[in-house]
């Protein structure tokens, strides 16, 4: 497989860009003329479910923001609520980044200082002179060599210098290059060197992101590109079903002499007892497109745990194994991101030249559940026995899985309220 390939089209997917936004994603009929075919691309529409079911996992896993505990170092803070010299907290930037690397499987990062340090800290801090973080998607990059512990030895990849100025737009493509102690800029046929310098950092700067703990991999969520395709293509084909081959047609009992207009907005004038009629096509090809369309659909929900759009009645075991397999792909995913920010936070202390301890911690217990469901169950148990302690767990629960957004004082004293009654009870 060719992952450079798989990666631009599962971005070009999420991001419905290029040919999911000018129509090149739709296929062309074995023998459709040209001018047909340019047509339904101009006016085919890119519904996008894949980009609303990645930000919804996503949401889930950023519900709670993440702890970091810094020990208090200015410039460390100073990182996390500006962290890649754009004024971005790093909460943003990380759910940003996760958003990508959970539909691709992988994503790549590289940890850059600023050219010039000042000689004071309180002008370090002043002037934001400390380590940023920039993303760099994995199908830009144009070569690479992996250690024997799978981190990167060396990689170089495609990026712009924007050199404009008022006057004139100057952008340049180049490559840029990093390994465990130098990075280089060429230009954009990797021969000519523009720039270069050392970071003697030991380690190289440019670390990925892998679901799957490889570099050229894809993650759960990929195959969701292809389906979207197919979804943008059967939507296109039915469009054109209902365009071309929907409209009632016109017949008149009389000569086939005359001459008639078929359209959807004229009259027609007759004379005598007899009235034109009618047919319509059958619409068993409309449905069938429907029954196709909703079956993909379902698949693209089961494969992105999207609880929320399903199409059918299920049983409650059912739903609860859906619900098991999100609570435990969202508390992987959570412990895959934690390790990966504890790697950006060792080598930004590199430059510093610090060791401060740091400690970060994901929510990784989700405990998702069908809230109304936990309730009707809770109502039932009631109306056959009266169990006040059952009754306590099964709030707390529910409720632990409902409030997902207050803080741990306030869900203590949530809990103690229940305890208090289930003591009066």
């Amino acid at each position: 497989m060719n992952y450079r390939q798989a990666w631009k089209f599962i971005n070009d997917a999420y991001t419905g860009d290029n040919g999911f936004y000018d129509g090149g994603e739709i296929d062309k009929y074995t023998r459709e003329t040209d001018d047909k075919i340019r047509n339904r691309r101009e006016i085919a529409y890119y519904s996008n479910l894949f980009e609303s079911k990645v930000n919804r996992y996503i949401g889930y896993l950023y519900k709670r923001p993440p702890l970091r505990n810094v020990s208090k170092n200015k410039l460390l803070e100073g990182f996390i609520n500006n962290c890649n010299n754009k004024g971005d907290h790093l909460d943003v930037f990380m759910n940003q980044f996760t958003k990508f690397a959970k539909a691709k499987g992988v994503n790549i990062l590289l940890i850059d200082n600023v050219a010039e340090i000042p000689g004071t800290f309180e002008e370090q801090l002043e002037k934001r002179a400390y380590p940023y973080i920039q993303q760099i998607k994995p199908e830009n990059i144009t070569n690479y060599k992996l250690d024997e512990f799978g981190n990167f030895e060396f990689v170089a990849f495609k990026d712009a210098l924007d050199e404009s100025t008022y006057q004139k737009k100057d952008t340049k493509n180049v490559i840029r290059y990093f390994d465990k102690t130098t990075w280089v800029i060429y230009d954009q046929s990797g021969e000519k060197i523009l720039d270069n310098g050392e970071h003697d950092l030991g380690v190289c700067p440019v670390i990925y992101f892998s679901e799957k703990g490889e570099f050229e991999s894809l993650g759960e969520f990929s195959k969701l590109a292809w389906l979207s395709k197919r979804h943008y293509n059967l939507h296109s084909e039915q469009d054109e079903q209902l365009r071309g081959n929907t409209f009632s047609i016109l017949t008149i009992n009389g000569s086939a002499n005359s001459e008639i207009k078929l359209s959807t907005d004229n009259a027609l004038f007759y004379e005598g007892q007899k009235a034109p009629s009618f047919i319509a096509p059958p619409s068993d090809p409309m449905a069938a497109y429907s029954e196709k369309i909703d079956k993909l659909e379902m698949l693209m929900d089961k494969i992105g745990y999207d609880i929320t759009t399903s199409k059918s009645a299920e049983s409650g075991i059912s739903l609860d194994i859906k619900f098991q397999g999100l609570n435990s792909s969202l508390s992987a995913f959570a412990r895959s991101v934690e390790i990966f920010e504890m790697k950006i936070f060792n080598i930004v202390k590199k430059y510093l030249g610090i060791e401060t301890e740091v400690n970060i911690a994901y929510k990784k217990d989700f405990n998702l559940v069908d809230v109304h469901k936990e309730l009707e169950t809770l109502k039932m148990v009631d109306d056959i026995a009266d169990i006040p302690t059952y009754r306590a767990l099964k709030l707390k629960q529910i409720i632990k899985s409902d409030l997902q957004n207050v803080t741990d004082e306030e869900m203590a004293q949530i809990i103690a309220e229940i305890e208090d009654s289930q003591k009066e009870v």
